[in-house]
């Protein structure tokens, strides 16, 4: 049986996979982020949640987030913004090594390890599936472009961008 690791490590191959092809040149969008920024978001969240593993394994506190969703999202676009799609693909790749080992040593992932800014907590565990669990892309508000003749976003690179929130 697959772990959540095992599946958020399949689901990022999937997704890296998507952006170093079709994924690098669509004009498609997820609510209002292009390719560029979800790989910007992606960064964000794995470094994000790393950071929250390894604090509590080392007996600190949750990881705080400052802001609301759509503000880090944003913050990790103007912060990203001058670089190239090889070196945020690169970096993505990176932070995804690193949330991986932190996950492989932390003492328990069911522990919470990330608070938003509203005060809600989450588990390691709850961060790991976060992708599987996140806003549906079927939501009027959050559906990519289809049949009108624009690309779509995957559905589980849309269901993975949208799991940063």
């Amino acid at each position: 049986m697959a772990t959540s690791l095992d599946e958020l490590d399949r689901v990022v191959r999937e997704t890296l996979a998507y952006f170093e092809g079709a994924g690098r040149n669509t004009s498609a969008r997820v609510d209002r982020w292009q390719a560029r920024d979800i790989l910007m978001h992606f960064l964000y969240f794995h470094d994000a949640t790393a950071w929250g593993i390894q604090s509590v394994t080392l007996g600190g506190p949750p990881w705080p987030v400052p802001a609301d969703a759509d503000t880090v999202n944003e913050v990790c676009r103007r912060l990203h913004e001058h670089e190239s799609f090889d070196d945020l693909l690169a970096q993505v790749k990176q932070a995804h090594a690193r949330l991986v080992r932190a996950s492989q040593s932390a003492s328990d992932l069911d522990k919470p390890c990330f608070r938003r800014a509203n005060g809600e907590t989450m588990t390691g565990r709850q961060r790991l599936e976060a992708p599987d669990t996140g806003p549906s892309t079927s939501e009027p508000s959050r559906r990519p472009p289809g049949p009108d003749g624009e690309p779509t976003v995957p559905g589980r690179v849309a269901s993975l961008s949208l799991a940063v929130r």
